[in-house]
């Protein structure tokens, strides 16, 4: 009898320590890669467009970095995904009409992951759309409804003096070219 509680004990402690060992592999396999956050510094586009207008330009060209700003902002002003999912940090790098995004996020306010996201980036009304196409933790693909980031918005149409609409849009590799053109003034 006293043998077999022992046996009982020895296999139920390495149970736990098995499950303590596999949980802290997947802690440390999820956590986050890079120290990123969430500040970002504003780009002003009303300046950029305004010298665009003054010298007579129709073209712009926003920057891979004057696009992770954006993307960041709008991260920013809402970084809860989830009830119970935060965004505590971002990074974006353009290439061509795709933007990859390096993302910390933390669930439950205790458990950090670093998800590497991919968005398909389209132009609609004056709205730069990002949409989210791919996801993994390092290498592990994730299905992204299991991740579930939310689409996001880059209004442009905001920055326009009223005199001036968008023609066209081309994504390159390093930024992104916007046409403007003259709308009648009478």
């Amino acid at each position: 009898m006293e043998g077999m509680l022992k046996k009982i004990l020895w296999t139920l402690f390495i149970l736990i320590l098995l499950i303590v060992l596999i949980g802290a592999g997947i802690y440390w396999y999820v956590k986050p890669q890079k120290e990123l956050d969430l500040r970002y510094r504003d780009t002003s586009l009303k300046s950029k467009i305004m010298d665009m207008v003054k010298n007579l330009n129709t073209e712009l060209v926003l920057s891979s970095d004057e696009i992770n700003q954006l993307a960041k902002k709008e991260i920013a002003k809402r970084p809860n995904v989830r009830p119970d999912v935060r965004i505590t940090g971002a990074d974006f790098k353009l290439n061509g009409n795709e933007l990859e995004g390096d993302i910390n996020l933390l669930y439950k306010d205790t458990i950090p992951a670093g998800v590497k996201i991919w968005y398909t980036m389209e132009w609609q009304d004056g709205t730069l759309k990002l949409t989210p196409k791919d996801a993994k933790i390092r290498s592990v693909h994730l299905p992204l409804s299991f991740v579930k980031l939310p689409a996001m918005s880059i209004g442009l149409n905001d920055h326009l003096p009223g005199v001036v609409k968008v023609k066209h849009v081309t994504f390159e590799n390093q930024g992104i070219k916007i046409t403007f053109k003259l709308n009648k003034l009478f």
